[in-house]
This record gives structure tokens, C-alpha cells and sequence, in this order.
């Protein structure tokens, strides 16, 4: 029962430095809660053996419910108050302490807190960008939330904070261990997210009434663990999850919905139970394997966006032709232990993931469908990053033909857009929808 397995199968991979470091989590009461929460959520996944926290307007509260969660997946993570940022001059394994700087401003200069600059990635949120860094930088490369209202989470927050969340936690990785793939990568400075600079369009949410998740693994769980801190969350819409796995030990270092009790359960009756608990009751669970593009219409289901959270091309490709066929948007994201991808389908819009990743040759060249229970590596934070990216297509859409949004731990860039692969001619993403499909979202509908 190694619950961090999947983690030690990456080379080079030593999870004896992740649980012997220690993390000082700084905060104050403009950081947004998801952020926060998001970021010791995944360092207890990842077996981080210490969180201190300082700045929290509710520390004991926030400590309570994290080490109920580290116990609920055997976690050995501890969880401290920080009362003030003395010297960082400890020696021994002391030596293995991290800093993540998640206060409003400016990133402090090192000298000013005793901290060495190379162990400390801070982040900030301002509005609908993210920026964050190792280090502090000078002012001028810093992001200050007072152009919007750092007293309140802007609508963004949900995307971003998963984003920011994950994009710090994998910096402090990164220096904690020099894996081969990236020891010559360094950040390049802040990296701010990219913005699209056409006028934002409509929340796509608010046309929404249904949606079908397929793939309840790792980037569905921080995707569903997003989207209830999301405003589309309170209009309480059906969702449907699909999906044929069970929950297994190695799932517990990045499947953030599930602990220890639910191992052997069906994931989606286990993420249908946790989202009752929370609140949210319009929850269909289907445990099965979507097989065919006309799989909701032969449930008699007619969901409003379709999101893919899948580990296997072939059932990805699937999920592409259902869109197309039905004319719906389709949200998509994946990732590897170095790298994670989103991309949001708008019919009529934009290109389908089969034109912007060559899905059906992928599918033919995949032997098998995975499963989550295969022994791949696989780690939290590229997961968190996936579905932060996620969340944030929904609410930005990119102009058409503008590809995947990436981030890639291997590039000094980390985040951009990846070129698409060309298109074809015949494929049905390039013609104007057919009349009689009903198009549900804003967007089509103005095309």
C-alpha cells in the first residue's frame, strides 16, 4: 500500500527529500482561500513532511481540517502555526525548509526576512492574470493586486488559484530535486498568464444547465474541486460523471476528493458522495466506459458542455465526435509528470481536439485503453495546473485557432500556447454547423 508510488516512478524521483522538507506557507487575508487551501492540499498529496502556516485570519481552523485530511490518506504530514519569520539559519535538515509567499504586494526582498531567495516561489492573483516566481524580484517585475479589489476573490480566482497553487508547489520541487528533465530549465523571471486581448466574452456557466465529466482521475478531481469554489457551482446544474475506474492506493498522492475509505469504490460513486457532503446533490453517477459519440443520447442525457479529464486517446477521440456531432463545446485537459495541457472546443469557433492533436492517429496507434490502476508516473501538481487551465478556458475562451494552452516544467517560458497541427480539410470542426444541431452556448450562437 505505497500511496506515493506513482510519484517514485519518475527518474530520479527521491521521496525521502520530499518528506524530510518543510514548507512556510505565507499568507494574509487578500490571499484567496481556494489558493491557500489548493496548495497545502497538494503538498500533503505530494508527502511534504511539514507545512507551517503564518497569516491566516483562521490558522487553528485551517490546521484542523488539513490534518483530518493528511490522516483520512495515511498522510505522515504535520501541519504548524508560524507566528512570526525569524532567521533562516537552522543547519542539519533544516536545510530542506521551503518558503511559499502568497501575501498581497510586492514579493519581499531576501535580505529584508532572512530567507534565501533561491528557496522561496512566491505567487500573486490580480484579476483574471496569475504571476509568480522563485526568489524576489525587484518591484517592477512584481504584481500588485491594487488595480482591482484585493478585499474580495475575483471571478477568476477559481482557475488561477488551482494554477497558482500547483505552478509554486512544482518550483519548490524542482529545487528540492534536480531531476534530469529540468535542472537545466531554470524560471525565467515571472510568467504571467496569457491574456487573450480581445474583449472577454460571456461566461460560458451562465448558459450552462448540464455537464458531463468523463474521466474521474486525477485532473477531474481538482477540475470538480475547482469548480465549487466557481460561481457555476451555485447554480447547482447537473452533472454527470462518467467513468469505469475504482479508486486505488496510488491514487491518494494526486486525487484530491478521495481518502484511504474509498479505496475499492467506483470513483464516481465516491466523488458523487463527497460532492453531496459539500452541497452540491445534482450529481448522476455512471460507472461504465463511454464507448460510442452517442453515449449521453442513448442515456436519454443531453448535457450542455462536455469535459474531458481522460487518461487514454481512444475514449478522448470519442468524446471529440460527440461534440462535433452534437454540437457542443468540449473541454479538455491532460497531463504528465513535467507538462499539462487545457483546450476548449467551441463549436463553430475553433478547431476540435482532433485538428489541434491528431487524435483519431493517436487513438489507432494506442494499444489499449489505460486505466488509472496502470503504473505510470504521474504527480499533483501537473494535475492541478491541468484543470487551473481548465477552469480558466471556460471562463476566457481563446480566438479561434490558437491551440493548446501549455505549461511545461522542462521550458524557462513554463506557459503559452502550442502551435496546431494542420488541420484537415474534411474534418466537420471546419464547416458552419449544420442546420437543425442545437448549439446550447452563447458563443455558437453569435457565429
Amino acid at each position: 500500500m505505497d500511496r506515493v508510488n506513482r510519484q517514485r516512478l519518475i527518474s530520479g524521483w527521491r521521496q525521502g527529500l520530499v518528506a524530510s522538507a518543510s514548507i512556510d506557507v505565507l499568507t494574509d487575508s487578500c490571499t484567496p482561500p481556494l489558493l491557500t487551501e489548493s496548495f497545502l492540499l497538494g503538498s500533503v498529496l505530494l508527502g511534504i513532511g511539514q507545512l507551517r502556516i503564518l497569516g491566516h485570519p483562521h490558522t487553528e481552523t485551517l490546521i484542523g481540517r488539513m490534518q483530518s485530511y493528511a490522516d483520512a490518506i495515511q498522510s505522515s504530514a504535520r501541519f504548524l502555526a508560524l507566528n512570526d519569520l525569524g532567521p533562516d539559519n537552522e543547519q542539519g535538515e533544516e536545510n530542506l525548509r521551503y518558503r511559499a509567499d502568497f501575501r498581497h504586494g510586492p514579493p519581499t526582498e531576501p535580505s529584508q526576512q532572512g530567507e534565501s531567495p533561491t528557496r522561496t516561489a512566491w505567487g500573486r492573483l490580480s484579476g483574471a492574470r496569475a504571476i509568480w516566481g522563485i526568489g524576489a524580484p525587484s518591484a517592477a517585475m512584481a504584481l500588485d493586486r491594487s488595480e482591482g479589489d484585493a478585499s474580495s476573490q475575483s471571478d477568476d480566482d477559481a482557475g488561477l488559484s488551482l494554477l497558482l497553487a500547483g505552478a509554486c508547489l512544482s518550483e519548490i520541487v524542482r529545487l528540492l530535486i534536480p531531476l534530469p528533465a529540468w535542472t537545466d530549465s531554470p524560471l525565467f523571471g515571472p510568467i504571467q498568464f496569457p491574456a487573450d486581448p480581445e474583449t472577454p466574452r460571456p461566461y460560458i456557466p451562465e448558459q450552462i444547465e448540464s455537464l458531463a465529466m468523463i474521466g474521474a482521475g486525477a485532473i477531474g478531481n481538482w477540475f470538480v474541486f475547482g469548480l465549487l469554489h466557481d460561481p457555476l457551482a451555485q447554480k447547482q446544474p447537473h452533472l454527470f460523471l462518467v467513468d469505469d475506474d475504482e479508486v486505488q492506493w496510488s491514487n491518494l498522492n494526486r486525487q484530491v476528493l478521495f481518502t484511504a475509505e474509498n479505496v475499492g469504490q467506483s470513483k464516481v460513486t465516491a466523488m458523487q458522495e463527497k460532492l453531496d457532503l459539500l452541497g452540491w446533490q445534482r450529481v448522476q453517477a455512471l460507472h461504465r466506459r463511454m464507448e460510442h459519440p452517442q453515449f449521453f443520447q442513448s442515456l436519454g442525457l443531453h448535457p450542455d458542455l462536455l469535459v474531458s479529464c481522460l487518461d487514454n486517446w481512444r475514449t478522448r477521440a470519442l468524446v471529440n465526435d460527440a461534440a462535433l456531432e452534437a454540437g457542443l463545446p468540449l473541454l479538455n485537459g491532460g497531463s504528465d509528470p513535467y507538462s499539462a495541457n487545457a483546450h476548449l472546443y467551441l463549436p463553430g469557433r475553433s478547431a476540435c481536439l482532433n485538428c489541434t492533436m491528431k487524435l483519431r492517429q493517436r487513438a489507432e496507434d494506442e494499444v489499449a485503453p489505460q486505466s488509472c490502476a496502470a503504473a505510470d508516473p504521474s504527480v499533483v501538481f501537473t494535475n492541478m495546473i491541468a484543470a487551473g487551465m481548465m477552469l480558466w478556458q471556460l471562463r476566457h475562451p481563446p480566438k479561434m485557432d490558437q491551440g493548446l494552452l501549455a505549461y511545461d516544467l522542462t521550458l524557462s517560458e513554463r506557459i503559452g500556447r502550442m502551435e496546431l497541427f494542420s488541420r484537415e480539410e474534411t474534418c466537420r470542426c471546419r464547416r458552419p454547423i449544420a442546420a437543425g444541431v442545437e448549439v446550447k452556448n452563447s458563443y455558437s450562437k453569435s457565429v
